[in-house]
């Protein structure tokens, strides 16, 4: 029966340092841009036509950024969802944005810090009619 006792303690003692280590590591490289995000995205005459809601993890040791985006306006288009990934680096952000549906979607977009919490620059998107790629005006401001 001790020794019962002394196997489960050793497991639980383990898995609390485990536990610990993995917070400290998870706080330690967390970056102060990991968090909501709300996109614009603007036509030629800087009118906002469509807003999404970016939810990302910015890994601040590899400068990793792992996250979701989406779509919260035209409301036709709400509830559309892709996955993104990228590097924030030296107040630069470049981002692959892509989905697993049946008609893939991919886009990148390239922004610079402007503000505190505020990146702005274009995405870039293919056009299959004219078979050139499109820079379209973009923002991205911080969620409180």
């Amino acid at each position: 029966m001790e020794y019962l006792l002394g196997i489960i303690s050793t497991l639980i003692a383990t898995l609390i340092a485990w536990l610990c280590k993995q917070w400290y590591e998870n706080r330690q490289f967390q970056s102060k841009y990991s968090g909501k995000w709300e996109t614009k995205i603007y036509d030629t005459n800087d009118t906002v036509v469509k807003s999404d809601i970016l939810e990302i993890k910015h890994n601040k040791k590899t400068f990793i950024v792992k996250g979701t985006l989406k779509r919260k306006f035209p409301e036709i288009e709400r509830g559309k969802c892709w996955f993104i990934s990228g590097i924030l680096q030296n107040n630069i952000f470049v981002w692959y944005t892509y989905t697993y549906e049946p008609i893939p979607s991919m886009a990148s977009s390239c922004v610079r810090l402007e503000d505190d919490y505020c990146f702005k620059g274009y995405y870039l998107r293919f056009n299959e009619s004219t078979k050139e790629n499109e820079k379209i005006k973009i923002e991205l401001r911080k969620i409180p």
